[in-house]
């Protein structure tokens, strides 16, 4: 299995889930919710660990079934614990 070719997409999948993480933002702005700064952070924290997997990491090779399964399950993990940055920061209180 070619582990690298499996970090860089999912490294790619970490940058497209930091940029849809800025979605909400202008709603937060608008309704004044006050979770602009842990979607920001967990956006940026996201994008940013998603460029370092990608440059540092080259696919080779063509995807095969294993790679794909691997990339699946890796980005659904990937996107969870991304995603719940988001609440753990504004919960547990780690900005204020």
């Amino acid at each position: 299995m070619d582990l690298r070719g499996v970090f860089h997409l999912q490294g790619w999948l970490l940058i497209f889930l930091g940029g849809a993480m800025l979605i909400p933002l202008p709603f937060s702005f608008y309704y004044q919710a006050g979770d602009w700064a842990a979607l920001s952070l967990s956006a940026g924290i996201t994008s940013v660990t998603g460029l370092i997997m990608t440059r540092r990491t080259r696919l080779t090779r063509d995807v095969r079934v294993r790679e794909g399964f691997a990339i699946v399950t890796f980005g659904w993990l990937m996107a969870s614990m991304f995603g719940a940055a988001v609440y753990a920061f504004r919960r547990y209180g780690l900005l204020h």
